[in-house]
């Protein structure tokens, strides 16, 4: 549903719930029950509550200041990088 603004020449603003694309051209005023047109107003699209803002936010941030990586996460820093001698040795098992 999405939410519609009206204006009634005697009452003021009316506001409306329609489903996209399903709001009419005017509507009854609450009030007077006179008609009340259409307002066209820009769209609030915009929720910085929604759960994908601080994603955004920190991609954002990330690409004019991202982040250095001092240590590893996975507890593997201090393990050396151990080669076999034979490279055969990692194919698997008959």
């Amino acid at each position: 549903m999405a939410g519609y603004r009206y204006r009634c020449p005697a009452d003021g603003f009316v506001e409306a719930s329609f489903p996209i694309g399903t709001a009419p051209a005017s509507v009854e005023c609450d009030s007077c029950r006179g008609p009340a047109r259409r307002v066209f107003s820009s769209p609030a699209l915009t929720n910085r509550h929604a759960p994908g803002a601080k994603a955004l936010d920190m991609h954002a941030m990330s690409q004019s200041s991202p982040g250095v990586v001092t240590r590893s996460t996975d507890g593997q820093a201090n393990r050396s990088n151990r080669g076999t001698a034979s490279p055969t040795s990692r194919l698997p098992r008959p």
